[in-house]
C-alpha cells in the first residue's frame, strides 16, 4: 500500500517508486479539520481531493482514503489550496513571528501584498475574475503603481490632494473586499460579504495576511516579497 503524507499545509507526498493504482492510501491531516471539510493530496504528481470523515481529524492524524490512478494523459496539477476553512485565523498575524516577511509587508506596504494575492488568484486589477488567457499578467504591476501613487498623494493630503487619497482608499478597500469574497467562494469557506467588508475595513492587514498564507505552503515555498506573487519563482501556480 502506498502511503501519502501531507506536509503541515496542503500537499501530500508519496514514494514515487511505489505503484499507483486503484487502492487505499494513508493520508495525514494537514490541520485540525471538521467532518466534511476537504483538502488536496498529491501522489506521484497527481492531485486528488480528500474529504474528512465523520468525527473530524486532528493535525497529523492518519486516515485511509480511496485513490484511483488517473489516465496517462492527465496534466500535471497546479498547487491546490485547502477548502472549508481558513488556514490561519484572522488574528494569527504573528503566528510565524513578528518579522515574518508577509506579516511585515501587509502592515507596512499593504498595497503591494494586495497586488500579490490578486496576481496569485488570477484576478485583474479591479478584482474581477479574468475570462481570457493571461488577462491577469499585469495585475501586480498596476496595483503596485496605484499604491505608490496613493502614498505620494497621501504625503500631500493636508495640502491639496485630499480627494485622490479618498479615491485610492476606496479602491483598495473595494479590491480587498472582492478578492476575499472570491477566495471564500472558490475555497468553500464560511462567511458572507458583510464580514468580508468588516475584515478589510477594520482589520485590513490581518485580512491580507490571512489570505496570503492561505494560498500557499509557507514552509515549502517561503515568501519572496520582491516577486509579483510574493512567492519564489519555482512555486507552482494556484489551482483556481
Amino acid at each position: 500500500m502506498a502511503e501519502a503524507a501531507t506536509n503541515d499545509l496542503t500537499e501530500s507526498l508519496i514514494d514515487k517508486s511505489s505503484p499507483v493504482d486503484d487502492t487505499l492510501v494513508t493520508v495525514h491531516a494537514p490541520s485540525d479539520l471538521s467532518e466534511g471539510y476537504t483538502f488536496d493530496a498529491v501522489i506521484n504528481d497527481t492531485t486528488f481531493t480528500v474529504t474528512v470523515p465523520p468525527g473530524g481529524v486532528k493535525e497529523g492524524q492518519s486516515i485511509q482514503v480511496p485513490f484511483t490512478a488517473p489516465s496517462s494523459n492527465t496534466a500535471s496539477p497546479l498547487f491546490v489550496v485547502p477548502e472549508g476553512k481558513w488556514r490561519d485565523g484572522l488574528f494569527d498575524c504573528f503566528k510565524h513571528g513578528f518579522c515574518e516577511p508577509m506579516c511585515c509587508l501587509s502592515f507596512w506596504c499593504g498595497g503591494i501584498g494586495q497586488g500579490q494575492i490578486m496576481q496569485r488568484m488570477k484576478l485583474n486589477w479591479y478584482g474581477m475574475v479574468v475570462t481570457e488567457n493571461n488577462g491577469y499578467e499585469n495585475t501586480f504591476t498596476i496595483v503596485a503603481v496605484l499604491w505608490l501613487l496613493y502614498l505620494i498623494f497621501y504625503g500631500f493630503a493636508r495640502v491639496t490632494f485630499g480627494v485622490p487619497v479618498i479615491l485610492f482608499a476606496i479602491y483598495f478597500l473595494t479590491v480587498g473586499l472582492l478578492t476575499r469574497n472570491y477566495m471564500r467562494t472558490r475555497f468553500n469557506i464560511e462567511g458572507n460579504i458583510f464580514r468580508d467588508f468588516l475584515a478589510h475595513c477594520f482589520c485590513p492587514c490581518c485580512a491580507l495576511i490571512q489570505e496570503l498564507r492561505h494560498t500557499h505552503d509557507f514552509k515549502e515555498y517561503p515568501p519572496l516579497i520582491s516577486s509579483r506573487t510574493g512567492l519564489p519563482l519555482n512555486a507552482p501556480e494556484i489551482d483556481v
